[in-house]
């Protein structure tokens, strides 16, 4: 039901909307599986709607893209920020750790 209810969200693509998923996928009391959909789902809501997710939670967001333990993981948060189109010097540090494994 969580999942039919995130791409709901997804649909509506506000602030809210999208601090929420953003805010389950970065939950570690959540499994693997169910974080990496929760990032998807932030990736498909800022490609209808918009990047609008907040500095802290982005913040997040990047941390898991470079320097989660799972390779999976680190590339479903990759994917959702590239998604957000993050720029600046974050995006160029994440790049370069995906080369390091």
């Amino acid at each position: 039901l969580r999942l039919k209810l995130v791409d709901a969200l997804g649909y509506v693509g506000s602030p809210r909307a999208q601090e929420g998923i953003a805010r389950i996928a970065l939950d570690t009391g959540q499994s693997e599986e169910t974080r990496i959909r929760m990032f998807a789902a932030l990736a498909e809501a800022a490609k209808r709607r918009g990047p609008q997710l907040g500095g802290e939670v982005l913040a997040q967001v990047v941390n898991v893209a470079a320097s989660a333990e799972s390779l999976p993981l680190r590339e479903a948060a990759s994917q959702a920020l590239g998604a957000l189109n993050i720029r600046g010097p974050e995006a160029s540090e994440i790049i370069r750790n995906q080369y390091r494994g």
